[in-house]
C-alpha cells in the first residue's frame, strides 16, 4: 500500500505540472487513504502538504493553508529513525 500511494503521490504531481487540479486532488486523496490505511506518517504528511500546495496554486489559499498545517502536524508522527524522513540531495540541501 505504501508503494502504491507513493505512486499516488508522483501521479498527482505530475497532474499538477499539468495544470490538472482535480486529478492532482484525486491522486493526492487516493495516497492519504492507501498512506493513512498503512500507517505511514510520511507519506500521510507528503500527500497532505502536496494537497496544500496545489490547492494554493489553484487559488484557495486558506483552505491551502489548512492543509500545510495538518501535512506539518502530521509530520510530527513520523518516527525520528526513518531514513526517508530526510533526505540531502548532492547540494547539501535537505527535504522532507
Amino acid at each position: 500500500m505504501v508503494a502504491v500511494s507513493e505512486l499516488h503521490i508522483k501521479a498527482g504531481w505530475a497532474g499538477f505540472n499539468a495544470g490538472l487540479h482535480d486529478r492532482a486532488m484525486d491522486h493526492y486523496g487516493c495516497a492519504l487513504k492507501l498512506a493513512t490505511e498503512a500507517g505511514d506518517a510520511c507519506y500521510q504528511a507528503v500527500a497532505l502538504t502536496e494537497a496544500g500546495l496545489t490547492t494554493v496554486e489553484h487559488g484557495h489559499p486558506d483552505d491551502g493553508l489548512k492543509l500545510l498545517q495538518v501535512g506539518a502536524v502530521t509530520a510530527l508522527d513520523i518516527p525520528l529513525d526513518e531514513q526517508r524522513a530526510v533526505v540531502v540531495g548532492e547540494n547539501g540541501r535537505s527535504a522532507v
